[in-house]
């Protein structure tokens, strides 16, 4: 009985049963030690960081995340939705504060006004 670990989604099953991972369908060689494998759209980060498909690769990703056509990865939150935030936040408390002074205040006084 030989436990694999996938690389792809990190589920543990018997090589011995199923040779592929029985989650995602990755084959995932036996014996094989050290880190994990990283890949970038196909393209392993750590063995091919100054080849000519390794550059075409980053160069083809930042293209299609500049024109909106691939998300970013999802550990890491967008930095268009951080700076969308800080003007709906600014209207959110304008509107508060206005209601606050033109509707909620002239009502105290009157009841206050009147006891």
């Amino acid at each position: 009985m030989q436990m694999m670990v996938c690389e792809n989604c990190r589920k543990v099953y018997d090589y011995d049963k199923d040779e592929f991972c029985t989650r995602c369908g990755a084959y995932n060689q036996p014996g094989k030690a050290g880190a994990p494998v990283v890949r970038v759209d196909g393209v392993n980060e750590r063995t091919h960081s100054g080849s000519f498909a390794h550059k075409e690769v980053h160069k083809e990703k930042a293209v299609r995340r500049f024109t909106g056509m691939d998300r970013p990865h999802p550990s890491k939150p967008a930095a268009s939705s951080r700076q969308n935030s800080k003007p709906i936040k600014w209207i959110f408390w304008i509107v508060a504060v206005a209601v606050l002074y033109y509707v909620v205040l002239p009502i105290l006084a009157l009841l206050f006004g009147m006891m």
